[in-house]
């Protein structure tokens, strides 16, 4: 079943798309299909997910619950970046 992966924009300008297409039914599974995309440059997987949190279709998935997140046919998968401000 096809996941759509979110890229940062700095990532997009490197891999020419702003998206991924992976296979996988959990988070789990569709993080360590991102890991294994980047498996000759692991610098390029953590830029993606270094202080991140996860979210499915826009909404964040529950710390708790975040690796075993069931995912459907065209999900999309995004890591969000933390943000501070004052």
């Amino acid at each position: 079943m096809p996941i759509y992966v979110e890229v940062t924009y700095d990532m997009s300008k490197q891999l020419g798309s702003h998206r991924l297409e992976m296979e996988g039914s959990t988070v789990r599974e569709v993080v360590e299909a991102v890991r294994a995309r980047f498996a000759d440059d692991p610098a390029m997987f953590e830029t993606l997910t270094a202080r991140t949190a996860v979210a499915v279709n826009g909404v964040l998935v529950r710390f708790r619950d975040r690796q075993e997140t069931k995912l459907s046919d065209g999900d999309t998968l995004g890591f969000v970046k933390a943000a501070a401000g004052g």
